[in-house]
């Protein structure tokens, strides 16, 4: 429900031979209607996994946490339930820490919403999250209907510091699909609406020490506000729907699969600062439509499956409040996503591999009348990846995996000079980040152990790096050295 945020690089991520099923193409799989899982869940797949991964390193936007450590566990599966239904669910349990703390006092710092509030004192943070999701269809004749709920909620608490921070994040959502299968059975086209809410609030303390917040406004050089008694409180609702059409099915012997689906989607952001009749509001409304094809084909008699997918999404927003004084701020935001994959399956031959390549165009127009200042980014990612698999013993298996991509921007930013401190030290370094370019690399590797009916244990370790290719027009706001990630998890997966 965030939708299209600020420009930025990004970590190619490749899907793993060894902890992961073979990809799919469907009305479920790729355009997420619930309704065709009896259909495309043949057999059941459960995982239970757990992981542990780091992030830190100074080349980062300025409300970007500086390090960030997750730990969570994840139980995640889909089965066939008895002959004319199927399921899948999700449930996760982590925690977040910030050791250092982050400016951003809210979730989503460059998401597309131009208000935001911005918490100096930056207190260390422990954030637990719960996750729950699932869905299920029915088959009524060649009839589809389906049912898709998810919650999730987390917490914000900070640790040890004289300004304590309590922040609540709760998100929830259900779709509701219908869809109907061709005489023929190959094919199968159906409709889905989607209703989602969100509410979040952050309260900050000042005992015994003063906060300082700047509450951001687009590019507004906002003055400080200081609070000594009574605290801080912010509170944003956010609600959206979704509507969507599409269509899949197989083509020829059933080796080939192909899947398109639209969908339409508006989203209403409302945040208040006091809580009384009528107060103050700053509001965001913003609409997008998403357009997308994908192919499967098994090449070979099975010995290979190649993949191919195109999606573009389309956003436009426009803010008002208070603060700026009856002019609003508009912005335009799109993606376009192209990737192609083939992988050979990690079963009983010697030797798999998979090769991943992918093009991605990220563009934001932002126009804020009430500074007359107005930016243009976009921006170009390109790379690719490659993993081999290898069996070394009776059944164990060990992989190797590489990902690579370069990301190319052109952007027209507004000039920082004559700005003041608000603009200086959270909007201008984040604009510069966007307008430099950048290169990330990524490597894993992981071991595979059968271990009894038909599960398996997989241990995977992974680690990224993302740095700056180039200086940006205003060198002095960009940030300096590189930005590491690394991860372990160990994953228990049964197939049946």
């Amino acid at each position: 429900m965030n939708g299209l945020g600020a420009v930025a690089p990004a970590t190619v991520e490749l899907h793993s031979l060894l902890s992961l099923p073979q990809p799919r193409v469907g009305l479920f799989w790729t355009a997420g209607n619930p309704a065709a899982l009896p259909d495309e869940v043949d057999r059941g797949w459960g995982q239970l996994s757990v992981t542990s991964a780091s992030t830190s390193g100074s080349y980062r936007r300025p409300l970007d946490p500086q390090d960030e450590s997750i730990a969570n566990v994840s139980v995640a599966g889909w089965r066939p339930v008895g002959d004319h239904s199927a399921a899948i669910g999700r449930l996760t349990v982590g925690r977040t820490t910030l050791a250092n703390g982050t400016t951003a006092a809210f979730l989503q710092p460059y998401g597309p919403n131009p208000f935001f509030p911005a918490d100096t004192s930056t207190p260390r943070l422990e954030r637990p999250t719960v996750t729950l999701e699932g869905a299920e269809g029915w088959a009524l004749g060649r009839w589809r209907i389906g049912l898709a709920l998810g919650y999730s909620v987390l917490e914000d608490q900070s640790v040890r510091t004289p300004r304590p921070l309590i922040g609540r994040d709760a998100r929830s959502g259900v779709t509701v699909g219908v869809a109907r299968a061709l005489a023929s059975g190959r094919a199968r086209f159906g409709f889905y609406g989607r209703r989602l809410g969100e509410a979040e609030n952050v309260s900050l303390i000042p005992n015994p020490r003063t906060i300082r917040v700047y509450q951001l406004a687009g590019y507004a050089d906002v003055p400080y506000s200081d609070f000594t008694r009574g605290g801080y409180f912010r509170r944003a609702d956010r609600s959206g729907w979704a509507w969507g059409v599409g269509g899949a099915g197989r083509v020829g012997a059933g080796a080939q699969s192909w899947a398109v689906y639209a969908e339409e989607s508006r989203t209403d952001d409302r945040q208040i600062s006091t809580v009384v009749p009528n107060p103050p509001t700053d509001r965001w409304h913003a609409s997008a439509y998403r357009v997308g094809a994908a192919l499967q084909r098994s090449l070979r008699r099975d010995v290979a499956l190649a993949s191919a997918r195109a999606e573009f999404t389309a956003q436009r927003g426009s803010a008002d409040g208070p603060e700026l004084q009856g002019k609003g701020i508009d912005d335009r935001a799109s993606r376009l996503l192209l990737t192609a994959d083939v992988r050979t399956p990690a079963a009983a031959a010697p030797w798999a591999g998979s090769v991943l390549l992918l093009v991605r165009r990220d563009a934001q127009d932002v126009d804020d009348a009430a500074t007359s200042l107005k930016s243009v980014v976009s921006g170009w990612t390109t790379g690719g990846g490659a993993e081999l698999d290898r069996r070394v013993a009776e059944s164990a298996r060990v992989a190797l995996s590489y990902t690579i991509a370069r990301y190319v921007p052109t952007a027209t930013i507004p000039s920082a000079q004559g700005r003041g401190v608000a603009y200086e030290t959270y909007i201008a370094p984040a604009l510069e980040v966007a307008a430099a370019g950048a290169l990330t690399q990524s490597a894993a590797f992981a071991v595979g152990f059968p271990l009894w009916s038909q599960r398996e244990l997989t241990v995977r370790l992974w680690g990224s790096a993302l740095a700056p290719t180039s200086q940006s027009k205003l060198p002095v706001f960009l940030p300096r050295g590189n930005r590491r990630a690394w991860g372990v998890s160990a994953a228990i997966a049964s197939r049946r």
